[in-house]
């Protein structure tokens, strides 16, 4: 709840970031290979990455008291 702000950025930033990376990536590796199949299989890396940073992120249960309930 403190730091609502600064969590919005980072999701927003990360969306901008990968509204650029992901495609730059696919024609980086399309022409260093010469094969669009390899071009877009570069996309299972930057899911990769993704899948390694969720397991930093603390989960946990919502609190039903701050909700009034309705978790």
């Amino acid at each position: 709840p403190d730091q609502t702000g600064a969590f919005f950025g980072v999701y927003a930033l990360s969306g901008v970031a990968t509204a650029w990376l992901a495609p730059g990536l696919v024609s980086l590796v399309t022409r260093l290979t010469h094969s669009q199949q390899w071009g877009f299989a570069s996309i299972v890396v930057l899911l990769g990455v993704g899948l390694a940073g969720l397991a930093f992120v603390r989960g946990g249960r919502a609190d039903v008291r701050a909700t009034g309930g309705n978790a």
